[in-house]
């Protein structure tokens, strides 16, 4: 029983999930809603206007009665003998007019090979009063074909109901005007509707065919690693006397918030610190830029400091070194580009203290180089590295994303674990799996990941009510970050 209870909230979780990515790619494809919708309703419309006929009716009023009159009868039952023959015509007229003898009749009297109307019969209320309808395509054919069957109605029509007498109350005129009328507002309405029906199908398939990382069962089966925690979407105005950029375990706006998931990976990063019993250097990465690293590695940081651990953080993505200003330091710093190319640098000078932060220090610089590798990969950067971990608990290592570049894969070999950054619906699912893959194939150990910026659900699912918001940078070669202004969030570094 408790079993079917968690498929059945499962299967509501899947639906909900479906949803927000339904809603979220409509925010991406409106505008292209909106110009399948305009097309469709213009294209319609010409396409009716085009094919349009207009419609005349003529209509002719007759009273029908029987041939019959009761004379012995002490109530006279003719007015009732003469509705049931009303509605014998009626009910026959349909018969009499589709058959062949009538047709063949309206044929030879008009001269014409087939009947260009539609013809239709009705009673007025419980009377023996009825009205005859000709409907066509122009005013003269229908006042004729219904002047045709007016002459030979009778006729045709005593062989099936007998013999009735039919009186003419209101004989047909020629129709003035067409009683159909084509409006265009009406018809371009209808064919906008068709067109933002089949705008919206589009945008649902494209959701449900998007195979990216939405939550932690979208990689079951295919990798083993635990997820560490999902962080919620947060997006923040840049406050004038702040001297912190992007979102911050200091920001008492959004504190509350994501303090609960940072505090689960700093949980699980001790608790394997402890298994190792020594300092633990951990890289920080991810599949491309913008997915929130540089986030998750300065909160992760601030969050290990505030627990009486001593940690540096290092910024290494030398590329693009960005981390000083996440703490407000505007002054020259010295970073691992300069420690490793300058032998007459010292680590423990170049190291900086974080502000109001006791135990945490910052190991970030000015300098970025565009092609690092041989820094990276040298003998004096396995050297810093050694040092580092004579120094503090634990070693944060701001890396750059692995999907583009070699320098996270040829940093992780100085470190310990590493731990991945996935964007909440950004990347596809394969290519998350085949980095993490490509790592594990050169012996690199990855203690876990992380979905950043899971979005509020719009049906109060998720508990925190903000998630990361990001923005991409062009500070690297071959389009890696290049967003060309598409803006997440604020800030020129915001979640790297």
């Amino acid at each position: 029983m408790e079993e079917n209870k968690t498929e059945v909230v499962q299967n509501e979780l899947d639906l909900m999930d479906l949803l927000e990515a339904f809603f979220r790619s409509l925010k991406k494809t409106w505008f292209f809603v909106l110009i399948l919708t305009v097309a469709a309703g213009g294209i319609y419309c010409e396409m009716s206007r085009r094919s349009f006929v207009p419609e005349y009716t003529c209509t002719a009023t007759f009273s029908v009665s029987a041939g019959f009159n009761s004379t012995t009868d002490i109530v006279d039952n003719t007015k009732s003998y003469d509705s049931r023959a009303t509605t014998q015509i009626v009910n026959s007229f349909n018969y009499i007019i589709a058959s062949e003898a009538m047709q063949e009749r309206v044929c030879q009297d008009l001269n014409i090979d087939s009947i260009d109307g539609h013809v239709y019969i009705a009673t007025i209320g419980e009377t023996n009063i009825f009205n005859i309808y000709v409907t066509s395509s122009t005013a003269q054919m229908a006042y004729d074909i219904l002047s045709s069957v007016i002459r030979n109605y009778p006729t045709v029509a005593a062989f099936v109901i007998g013999n009735t007498r039919m009186e003419m109350i209101q004989q047909p005129n020629l129709p003035r005007h067409a009683t159909n009328v084509f409006s265009r507002r009406i018809t371009f309405i209808k064919g906008g509707l068709i067109g933002g029906l089949l705008g919206v199908a589009i945008t649902l398939l494209l959701a449900l065919r998007r195979k990216t990382v939405r939550s932690a069962s979208d990689l079951k089966g295919t990798i083993s690693l635990p997820c560490m925690a999902v962080l919620p979407q947060v997006k923040l105005k840049k406050r004038r006397k702040t001297k912190t950029a992007g979102v911050s375990l200091l920001d008492e706006r959004v504190s509350d918030y994501i303090t609960g998931p940072i505090s689960s990976i700093r949980v699980k990063v001790i608790r394997s610190q402890k298994a190792n019993r020594e300092c633990m250097v951990l890289l920080v990465t991810s599949t491309l830029p913008s997915e929130g690293k540089t986030t998750i590695s300065y909160n992760l940081a601030i969050s290990l400091a505030q627990s009486g651990r001593r940690v540096i953080l290092v910024d290494g993505d030398i590329r693009n070194q960005s981390m000083k200003g996440r703490f407000g330091v505007t002054e020259s710093t010295v970073g691992l580009a300069d420690l490793v190319s300058q032998q007459n640098l010292n680590l423990q000078n170049a190291l900086f203290q974080a502000p109001e932060m006791e135990n945490l220090r910052i190991l970030a610089g000015d300098t970025s180089i565009d092609s690092p590798m041989n820094l990276i990969n040298s003998p004096q950067m396995g050297q810093l590295f050694e040092q580092l971990r004579t120094m503090a608990d634990f070693v944060i290592v701001d890396a750059p994303p692995t999907g583009i570049l070699a320098d996270a894969a040829t940093l992780a070999k100085y470190t310990d674990q590493v731990l991945y950054v996935i964007r909440h619906d950004i990347v596809p699912c394969y290519r998350v799996v085949d980095n993490i893959q490509s790592l594990v194939r050169k012996k690199i150990k990855i203690i876990g990941y992380v979905i950043n910026g899971k979005p509020i659900s719009s049906f109060g699912r998720y508990g925190y009510g903000y998630g990361y918001g990001f923005r991409y940078n062009s500070h690297y070669p071959y389009g890696y970050g290049k967003g060309k202004g598409k803006k997440y969030g604020y800030g020129s570094d915001q979640n790297k």
